[in-house]
């Protein structure tokens, strides 16, 4: 997977659900391996305000043809129904608008645009946009939605691919 996002030329990664299919802890190996920043603004580990792997961010900037872009990484809030009891008893997440919120109050000064890399949903990516203004976009996954055009929440658009790397966005 890794050498597939780098080969695509990632910039960054939300972490989502699956990425736990195989354990907290290979995932935390898997990580450390990636050459591109690790993004969940929500994902903690458990009692604390500290992301819950050694190099995720919430947040990273980044400049671009000379614009500064500003991505925040979210997870989807249901993770505790979807990674095992053992892993779950090491982490914690916030809700997402809350986590994503601050890091828009954080970064909207020092940049140009703000986009939000989600593993929430398509229904849920819309009720951030609600949620959370100064996002100008979010590109969402979770829900496994091919969305053939962007979807517009407020002032924000939406993007999502689908899923299983059938389709590929640019």
């Amino acid at each position: 997977m890794l050498r597939f996002m780098e080969a695509v030329g990632y910039d960054a990664w939300a972490i989502g659900n699956h990425e736990f299919d195989r354990g907290l802890d290979n995932l935390s190996l898997l990580s450390s391996k990636a050459p591109f920043s690790v993004l969940s603004a929500n994902l903690r580990a458990k009692g604390g305000t500290a992301p819950l792997l050694s190099n995720q961010s919430f947040s990273r900037v980044f400049t671009v043809n000379g614009l500064r872009v500003g991505v925040i990484g979210a997870t989807t809030d249901q993770l505790r129904t979807l990674v095992s009891p053992s892993d779950w008893a090491r982490m914690q997440t916030m809700r997402a608008a809350d986590a994503v919120r601050t890091e828009v109050a954080a970064l909207d000064p020092q940049t140009d645009v703000l986009i939000a890399v989600t593993h929430l949903g398509v229904d849920d990516d819309k009720g951030l946009a609600a949620a959370v203004p100064g996002l100008d976009l979010i590109v969402g996954g979770h829900s496994h939605t091919r969305l053939t055009e962007a979807v517009k929440q407020g002032d924000t658009w939406i993007v999502q691919t689908g899923s299983y790397g059938r389709s590929l966005g640019v």
